[in-house]
């Protein structure tokens, strides 16, 4: 899967400096946890917070707390696993494990707080003074018992340039089947605590351009979890503009993994993570699917599988200036029974993995199956590009967001949801004027529209751009629906 190309010097030189400023500090984490299936009580879990450090730097303990309401709330202090685990740009993944027994059922946030969050982080207020905060929900529950969070299959990229678009995909799922979504979040300094004057990537001057010439844009796909930035401005962390691989500009971004089932929301993980922008040393490499067409993808890479039958489709990656080139699938799919398979072989300069793959009945569902390929180049440049499938159900779903919800009562659909451009209200009670209102991830009211009338009104969205919205309908004073809203 490796072919050799061109040295990446100014890339790696460029890396470099990056390295030599994350000193001890920490740049991404996360917290996992499982319900212990060997344990003879249900409430026993067991968790491992993952934290990424620069390579090198020994941390031999973290201390966690676990979310048990009253004076009393435990903290617990435990030693790492192992020395850390290189993933590439110079840095390491150190992992903690820990168990433990919670007193009775319940939603518990489990959390880790340190100081040493990355210095000169250009889209948050003096983040060298900011502490590094991440937290888990976990629904404690003898009814969910063997049930652990999302695994987290593609570790964070941390690599960008200046006005070349870049796509991250945790290549998350859930080993018990359960749905997932995906929101953006403000990253926190402490529990409930936003770090200050945290700004969306994409609004940090000066602004970068979209590849097609456009406003720059900062986008998570709700459903298959894949982040875009198109793309980087040229902010330099000390207040400059990126000219030379040796500057850098260094952003924070965290997004929150749920978990679903049957419609009810029993988990969360949040990743916390930081993105390094820098002068490109050559031009955008290459990353493109090659017959994703004729497989039977639509424009969102999504394509509906029928079991029993086979499908197959190519990705081709090149990079024209580097070390060493591979492309690594990844995804569920590869871990079932029956699993996929990838074959790699040189096209022409390329690097093409071909994927074919042959669900089974029992694999039906109502959420997708995600495949995210990631092309390397070197140790430094990374970029994904992301593919679902549906086996056995029709494109789109609604399982992914809470399509309806009752209130008071009363139950108002609203439909389709995934949504493209417009939506319906429907059961809405009563004949007077119904206010809809939208806000996104961050909690900023998006859309309100205060005066609709009639038994089915109409909602027009084409002017928001794609993302997952929280939704409330009232009239006059009454709440009579609240969900979630996928645009796509």
């Amino acid at each position: 899967m490796t072919i050799s190309t061109r040295p990446l010097l100014v890339a790696l030189l460029g890396l470099l400096s990056v390295v030599e400023c994350l000193g001890s500090h920490l740049v991404a984490g996360e917290i996992s946890y499982r319900q212990d299936a060997g344990s003879t009580n249900p409430f026993t879990y067991d968790f491992t917070l993952t934290l990424y450090l620069a390579q090198g730097v020994d941390k031999p303990d973290a201390t966690l707390n676990i979310g048990v309401d009253g004076g009393n709330n435990p903290l617990q202090v435990v030693n790492r696993d192992r020395v850390g685990t290189p993933i590439g740009n110079g840095l390491q993944a150190v992992s903690y494990t820990f168990k433990y027994t919670y007193p009775g059922p319940g939603t518990y946030i489990v959390s880790f707080t340190e100081e040493n969050r990355s210095p000169s982080i250009v889209n948050m207020f003096q983040s060298a003074n900011t502490a590094f905060h991440i937290e888990s929900r976990v629904t404690v529950s003898a009814a969910l018992r063997g049930n652990g969070s999302p695994r987290l299959l593609n570790p964070p990229i941390f690599r960008a340039f200046a006005g070349q678009k870049v796509c991250i995909n945790p290549a998350a799922y859930d080993a018990e089947g359960d749905s997932l979504s995906y929101r953006l979040v403000t990253p926190l300094a402490k529990s409930g605590s936003a770090v200050s004057a945290y700004m969306s990537p994409n609004q940090v001057t000066p602004r970068g351009t979209s590849e097609s010439g456009g406003e720059p844009t900062f986008t998570l796909n709700a459903l298959t979890g894949e982040l875009c930035w198109d793309s980087p401005g040229g902010r330099k962390r000390d207040g400059g503009v990126i000219s030379t691989p040796d500057d850098f500009g260094q952003y924070a971004v965290a997004f929150a993994v749920e978990e679903w089932r049957k419609g009810v929301k029993i988990g969360s993980t949040v990743r916390d993570f930081a993105i390094f922008v820098t002068a490109p040393g050559a031009p955008k490499p290459e990353l493109r699917a090659e017959n994703a067409a004729g497989a039977g993808f639509d424009a969102d890479r999504l394509v509906r599988a029928e079991p029993g039958r086979p499908f197959t489709f190519s990705v081709l990656y090149k990079a024209s200036d580097a070390t060493r080139d591979s492309l690594r699938p990844v995804g569920e799919t590869f871990l079932l029974a029956r699993r996929a398979s990838a074959t790699t072989a040189d096209s022409a300069g390329f690097v093409k993995v071909t994927y074919t793959w042959t669900p089974t009945a029992a694999e039906r569902r109502g959420h997708p199956y995600v495949i995210v390929f990631r092309g390397e180049s070197g140790d430094a440049l990374r970029n994904d590009l992301t593919f679902g499938v549906f086996v056995g159900t029709d494109i789109p779903v609604g399982q992914v967001t809470a399509t309806e919800d009752e209130v008071d009562g009363q139950k108002v659909r609203l439909f389709p949801n995934p949504a493209r451009n417009r939506v319906r209200l429907a059961g809405v009670p009563g004949t007077g004027a119904v206010c809809f209102r939208l806000t996104d991830a961050l909690g900023r009211e998006v859309y309100a529209s205060p005066n609709l009338r009639g038994t089915t009104p109409e909602v027009d969205l084409a002017a928001l751009p794609n993302g997952l919205y929280a939704y409330t309908i009232t009239t006059g004073q009454r709440l009579v629906g609240k969900g979630r809203l996928l645009k796509r």
